[in-house]
């Protein structure tokens, strides 16, 4: 007989329901209920027994720990295999989940007291921060044992997947993987969900109602049907309808769930200490005044709206409940108190802050959406008791679920719909609030900063721009400058419909918040001139902005245009702003001029601003008697150190905040007036300007100049201030991933477990989509930004990108790059975004290069190159313009003009003081060996010189240099700058060319030791090529070399030294085992080289790709002629081959491939001419960009015709190939002349000087 048990005790409900349709079982859910933890300790007869009869020395110390079992609702779900669990003393027992990252549990025995231990030691006492949220001692069982009650518990269910998962709810933290867990549906509305382990237990789940039941004592035959999956549905457990249910959402344990978090893999990350101090900092300052209430600021609770997005919501909840008369603190402060980028907060934190305030009612927001364009509001209500403890039975929930929104009908946007409705429910009575008074005069723009807060009664309008201009000159992007322009939107709400300085004002709020969709709707119908211009600037139209802002007569809104004209124009240049640029902005607003300049110079992070001029700022505008600039650089005079940087400038700006914030708050963020600017908003800006300083700093020396120890002392010296900071975090990772690089061994794997450890740390604690972090955990934020693509959808997610993006260019580029890729259906997207472009990025470089290449593809090169000219005539200082026509020229055998074109780019002739020195050295670089590939040595050689007069130092000038000591043959030289480029930049050319040079000239054991240290690290593919070499100048066989690369064959890098091999031997066996790892042209070539061998094409990966019509790579062309033949699609091929030599122009790849298919269709002699052509055409290419390959010299050998050519080119062959099969031919005779010719040439002989001269880097 089957029994159900309805669970009285347990609390067993569901909540945040994701149900798209009433018919349909939600494809997510979770389940809050409660678990226990039980504790074992090993008892004094189990441990004789162990001494006894020893187990096996690996099991003892398993057998002797505390064993830990959880129990769901009394049914055990993991056991300690799953645990880990240490006895510290007597006293005190560790334990922890095996997929907890840091924190872990400590159990006091003998006060009886359980803790999550956060930033501690497991193993060890003292350290770390408690907390007891959630965790109970309950007592001993009947068999002795420790019971720990957790609660609540969430049990995850993802029915698409059938995946479960059960946490700690207030630490999102796994109590079991769920791997033991099975889903199954048992119709259309109820779901089964089962534990291997439990044979007699079931839940039933009905999503659609919100009802859970416990299905107990089944039948062994019903286990074997469950358990065989053959039924899934038994009709005797269905109840009845009139019978009692669980009740549908539990008010009194509601608890916000943070999908994203459920699903992090590496829980219980350790705490960003530097928000911890600003918590500590804002927590005591509304410590110091009494509230009646406490808005906590909305959390997450199912997949997330971002930071912003939630802000809003709660910025609009305030205001609405101050116009009802309630009594609340500031929301930015009580964000910041309870850390302003946390998504959730833990009860206690909670409790804590309202019982500092005194309040005696706490109302906590929620907002998440199913992933599917629905929202769910969640609005609860508390009453408190002194210390903050929500009393019993006097919590009411609202909720309002199943809301559509979108990209322009945004989250706020309907919860301000549903407000009231949500606030009558939990017993808030809405009451008719008055129209303010609007007074419709302009902006003003006052002569100083201070004066923007000692305005007299000024007008939303007024208000609302002061907070979007302070906002804006915020120099980077973080949650005080975002919170200027939430603040800003909601003042903007309250005016008319028909304000004229409604829609501007919210659009660009919205633009600035990273919602562009939402703001383009407010410009629809633009009618202003400043309506005009930022409309150009969502759309990314530079000249239309450039004429629209010339025409704004009001200053205030003339400098907002201007800042988004500098931001455009930076992101189509690269340049910054040229003096007379900025001093035409600046204008005679002379006290303006600083933070404007700074704004404006945001980018360019070769120009530092000191926190010496923040400071003084800071001493004029917030006066401290005992801390002053003048001190500070006195002091540091007096320790004969520099005045004008350090850590101690670096830290003053921070430490000049936190005491005016400490001793002066409250009249700093005065609660009278929450929405309008105070001078609060001022110090935040010139605090934030400093923590930019910093940043740009620690970047210019990490990031431009390769200085890492510089940028590691920088962030040690501000760490006691800003350690934990996510951003600088992320430069620290950086910093010591660049070191990683030129370190070995246990040092090497070491830093990189930090660097690693580091980049999680700064992207969790972000708690967002930033453009560093990469955690899937954050993919399903909403809205997307758009710098966020998601590699599993490149679709979409570029198509999400262009959507929200004014200026990427770039992005529309390689979203018609994927159409064109992806072709199956994209024709009419194709259109469309050719469409769209007529009206964005009007002024972009990328948008002319993208138009050049479509025009290209067509045939029409006249068109193209006129797309280059007129980005050449906007943009005369862009180098890549330039680059881009010359290599058009080239693509269509005009050599000679596309370096005229390069030699026309005024930095050539006349450098810009402007000009990024280090950038254009590495610009120059590229042309040279641009050149030099192109068989064009001397040009080549113009551009490698010229690199080196820039005198920059940096690795591109070394290069330079080795690359003309080698066009001169002066390897010793190359060499030395080898080795500059391996202590200064652990430059993998460098090693590359170092290691050919020594086996070049015999010194095989020095290349091969340097080799071996090397070797360790992956996908090194030129490293790969020189262990060939080295293989070829030896004549060593290739069994000996299988034997040698038998141990390294399943490694990642392998593939290329493979790959290198194929050039000259035929090695199939070895590419048959190779793993099928590395870059998408390296698996399709792969892909294509077993069909050829196999004669198997149609088994190839690759058939699906063509299938799809994606384009051609280069190296790929024989393959795919091959491939085309052989699946009797020749002319396809044919058509695409022509597509291919439209745009890229005719290579040896491509003379290749029309031998092949010549040869296949029987025309032996054109298939013989095309195939000699581009042997010899590749060769003598490959005998300038690799002299050291003895491959590019026997094709030589092989196919000329000149017979003076071939005995240079096989004296060469045999010197460094003498295996070669290309050579095999030859007579003896032949070899020992062409052997006497070399010598006498002595093309490769070592010099006297060079053992003298040359030695092998110290540190590799």
């Amino acid at each position: 007989m089957i029994r159900f048990s309805l669970l009285p005790l347990l609390r067993l409900v569901l909540f945040t329901l994701v149900i798209g349709n009433s018919l349909a079982i939600a494809a997510s859910f979770d389940m809050l209920t409660k678990a226990e933890l039980v504790i074992h300790l090993p008892t004094e007869q189990e441990l004789a027994m162990y001494q006894m009869f020893p187990p096996p020395p690996e099991q003892m110390e398993q057998l002797t720990s505390p064993h830990v079992e959880v129990r769901l609702d009394g049914l055990p779900t993991c056991y300690s295999i799953d645990w880990q669990s240490k006895q510290v003393n007597a006293q005190i027992i560790h334990l922890r989940q095996r997929d907890w990252l840091q924190p872990f549990l400590e159990f006091d025995l003998v006060h009886e007291t359980i803790a999550l231990i956060s930033n501690g030691h497991f193993g060890k006492t003292g350290d770390g921060v408690k907390n007891t949220s959630g965790l109970t001692y309950v007592g001993k069982n009947d068999q002795g044992d420790y019971v720990i009650s957790l609660e609540p518990v969430i049990l995850s269910c993802d029915t698409s997947r059938k995946k479960i998962a059960v946490s700690l709810a207030f630490h999102t933290l796994p109590l079991t993987d769920g791997s033991q867990f099975k889903a199954e549906h048992m119709d259309d509305r109820l779901l089964m969900i089962r534990h291997l382990k439990w044979k007699q237990h079931y839940w039933k789940i009905n999503s659609d109602k919100g009802l859970a039941w416990r299905v107990s004592n089944i039948s062994e035959a019903d286990q074997k049907q469950i358990a065989d999956a053959r039924v899934l549905y038994i009709a005797d457990a269905a109840p009845k309808s009139d019978e009692p249910t669980v009740s549908a959402r539990s008010q009194t344990s509601y608890v916000p769930n943070d999908k994203a978090m459920l699903a992090d893999k590496h829980p219980g990350r350790e705490s960003s200490p530097w928000q911890e101090r600003q918590k500590v900092l804002y927590h005591d300052l509304l410590g110091s005044i009494r509230y009646d209430a406490l808005l906590i600021p909305a959390q997450v609770d199912g997949f997330a709206v971002d930071r912003a997005g939630r802000s809003l919501i709660t910025r609009f909840l305030h205001q609405r409940l101050r116009q009802l008369g309630w009594s609340l603190p500031d929301p930015t402060l009580t964000a910041r108190a309870l850390g302003e980028r946390s998504r959730t907060y833990s009860p206690k934190d909670i409790a804590a802050l309202a019982g500092r305030i005194g309040a005696t009612t706490v109302i906590i927001p929620a907002v998440g959406h199913d992933g599917n364009g629905r929202l769910s509001l969640n609005l609860l209500r508390q009453q408190v008791d002194h210390h903050g403890i929500p009393l019993a039975d006097k919590t009411v929930l609202a909720s309002c679920n199943n809301l559509p929104f979108s990209d322009t009908r945004l989250p706020f946007e309907v919860f301000v719909s549903h407000m009231d409705e949500l606030l009558k429910s939990i017993g808030c009575t809405p009451t008719a609030t008055a129209q303010a008074s609007i007074r419709d005069n302009e902006p003003l723009l006052p002569q100083q900063p201070c004066e923007l807060f000692t305005q007299n009664k000024p007008s939303l309008v007024q208000q609302a721009f002061t907070l979007q201009l302070l906002g804006m000159l915020h120099p980077r992007e973080n949650p005080t400058q975002e919170g200027l322009f939430e603040r800003s939107l909601v003042l903007a709400w309250q005016l008319p419909v028909n304000h004229p300085q409604r829609n501007l004002l919210i659009a660009r709020a919205l633009f600035r918040l990273n919602r562009r969709p939402a703001a383009l709707k407010y410009l629809e119908q633009a009618k202003t001139v400043e309506e005009h211009a930022l409309l150009a600037f969502l759309n990314g139209n530079l000249p239309n902005l450039q004429e629209n802002r010339s025409r704004i007569a009001t200053p205030l809104k003339w400098l907002l245009a201007n800042i988004d004209y500098a931001d455009l124009l930076w992101t189509y240049t690269q340049r910054p702003l040229p003096d007379a640029t900025i001093a035409e902005i600046v204008g005679n607003q002379v006290e303006w001029e600083t933070l404007i300049v700074r704004r404006l110079q945001r980018n360019w992070m070769w120009s530092n601003q000191s926190n010496l001029v923040v400071k003084q700022m800071l001493d004029e505008a917030f006066p401290l008697a005992d801390f002053t600039v003048g001190e500070l650089m006195g002091n540091r005079l007096l320790l004969h150190q520099s005045p004008f940087e350090g850590g101690e400038i670096d830290r003053s700006v921070y430490e000049h905040y936190r005491r005016m914030v400490s001793n002066s708050g409250a009249s700093l963020f005065p609660d009278t007036h929450p929405l309008a600017p105070r001078k609060g908003d001022y110090l935040d800006l010139l605090a934030a300007t400093g923590e930019a300083n910093l940043f740009d700093a620690v970047y210019k020396s990490v990031v431009l100049q390769h200085r890492m120890d510089a940028g590691l002392e920088q962030l040690r010296q501000s760490a006691g201030v800003y350690e934990g900071h996510p951003d600088l975090t992320y430069l620290k990772s950086e910093a010591l991933e660049r070191k990683a690089q030129s370190s070995l061994g246990s040092e090497a794997a070491r830093l990189n477990a930090e660097v690693a450890h580091l980049k999680d740390l700064a992207g969790y604690w972000s708690q967002e989509q930033n453009t560093y972090s990469r955690l899937k955990i954050f993919d399903q934020d909403f809205p997307k930004r758009f710098y966020w693509t998601t590699a599993s959808d490149k679709l979409a997610s570029l198509e999400n990108s262009l959507e929200y993006t004014n200026s990427r260019a770039d992005i529309a580029a390689s979203l018609y790059d994927s159409y064109q890729r992806y072709r199956a259906g994209k024709t009419i997207k194709r259109q469309k975004l050719l469409a769209e472009l007529e009206q964005r990025f009007i002024g972009a470089p990328q948008r002319q290069y993208l138009l050049a290449e479509i025009s290209e593809r067509q045939g029409n090169v006249d068109k193209a190159q006129q797309y280059y000219r007129t980005c050449i005539k906007l943009y005369p200082e862009q180098w890549e313009a330039y680059q881009k026509q010359a290599e058009l020229l080239i693509r269509h055998d005009l050599i000679d003009e596309a370096y005229q074109t390069l030699m026309a780019i005024p930095d050539f002739n006349r450098p810009s003081p402007l000009v990024n020195a280090v950038g254009f050295s590495n610009f120059a670089n590229r042309m040279g060996s641009m050149f030099r590939k192109l068989g064009e040595p001397g040009k080549a050689l113009t551009f490698f010189r010229y690199c080196q007069t820039l005198g920059t130092g940096s690795g591109a000038e070394m290069v330079s240099a080795a690359q003309e000591a080698m066009i001169n043959n002066d390897y010793a030289t190359m060499a030395q700058h080898c080795v500059r480029l391996i202590r200064r930049y652990q430059s993998l050319p460098g090693y590359h060319a170092y290691i050919n040079y020594q086996h070049l000239t015999g010194q095989h054991t020095t290349a091969w030791s340097v080799f071996n240290n090397l070797s360790s690290r992956q996908y090194l593919s030129s490293i790969w090529q020189a262990a060939l070499f080295g293989f070829r100048m030896e004549g060593t066989s290739e069994q000996d070399q299988d034997r040698w690369f038998a141990d390294r064959v399943n490694r990642p890098e392998s593939s290329s030294f493979v790959l290198y091999r194929l050039m000259d031997r035929s090695q199939f066996p070895a590419i048959n085992t190779l793993p099928r790892s590395g870059g998408q042209n390296r698996k399709q070539f792969l892909a294509l080289y077993r069909g050829y061998k196999t004669r198997s094409f149609t088994d190839s990966p690759y058939s699906h790709q063509f299938q799809q019509g994606q384009g051609i790579t280069s190296k790929l062309l024989p393959w795919l002629a091959f491939y085309y033949e052989d699946a009797g699609r020749g002319e396809e091929f044919q058509q695409r081959l022509n597509e291919y030599l439209a745009v890229h122009g005719s290579g040896f790849d491509s003379l290749l491939a029309q031998g092949i298919i010549a040869g296949l269709q029987d025309d032996s002699h054109t298939a013989l001419t095309l195939f000699h052509k581009a042997c010899l055409r590749y060769a003598e290419l490959q005998q300038q960009q690799t002299p050291f390959a003895g491959w590019p010299f026997a094709m030589e050998a092989k196919y000329t015709t000149n017979p003076e050519k071939r005995m240079t080119a096989l004296g060469a062959a045999l010197y460094l190939d003498r295996n070669s099969v290309r050579i095999a031919h030859f007579s003896r005779a032949e070899k020992q002349r062409a052997t006497e010719q070399f010598d006498a040439n002595k093309f490769f002989a070592p010099r006297q000087s060079d053992a003298q001269t040359q030695s092998p880097p110290k540190q590799i």
